[in-house]
């Protein structure tokens, strides 16, 4: 009886100790996503700066705060901008970045199917010197993509720096199967 009462406090203390070390490890990629609003895009869209109609800063008296504050402010919002709001665009339509107004305001040219209608404003980031990597809008869309949870880790950030930086994997390093 004692062994087994060992074994389950032991198995109690690793099974905690693996938490902490899950949760110490890691950003969600929500987390990351706030990242780049912070330093790309809060200069313009803040509490004081409301340029679009909508705060990318975030209110509150901690990050999380105003991570959750941002979080409720964008994801299936309504966009103020009218041809945006016509179309049925959300400001984040988890799942379709296609649908989503902030992801086709920051596409430029990256996912060429999906395009900024003349009505819909300006691309985004206008500051002068400011411009989103092919890593930054990727791991944007991978978030809007997978549902845009507000917690956990839905997009690599290794296998989209490999893709953007190193060219990626080989789809058939061995060559192409045989034809059927």
């Amino acid at each position: 009886m004692l062994l087994l009462h060992m074994k389950s406090s032991l198995l109690i203390w690793f099974l905690f100790l693996l938490s902490i070390q899950l949760d110490l490890q890691g950003q969600s990629t929500y987390d990351l996503v706030y990242d780049i609003f912070q330093a790309k895009c809060s200069d313009c869209h803040n509490s004081v700066d409301l340029r679009g109609g909508f705060d990318l800063e975030g209110i509150g008296t901690n990050e999380r705060e105003r991570m959750n504050y941002i979080y409720s402010k964008i994801v299936e919002r309504i966009p103020g901008n009218e041809y945006a709001a016509g179309q049925g665009y959300k400001i984040i339509d988890p799942g379709r970045s296609d649908q989503s107004f902030l992801f086709r305001k920051i596409n430029g040219d990256f996912e060429p199917s999906i395009q900024l209608h003349p009505d819909a404003g300006d691309p985004m980031p206008l500051r002068d010197g400011v411009v989103l990597s092919e890593i930054e809008k990727e791991t944007i869309r991978q978030w809007i993509l997978f549902g845009a949870p507000q917690s956990g880790l839905v997009a690599d950030q290794e296998v989209i720096s490999a893709f953007y930086n190193e060219g990626g994997a080989e789809s058939f390093p061995d060559g192409p199967p045989p034809a059927p």
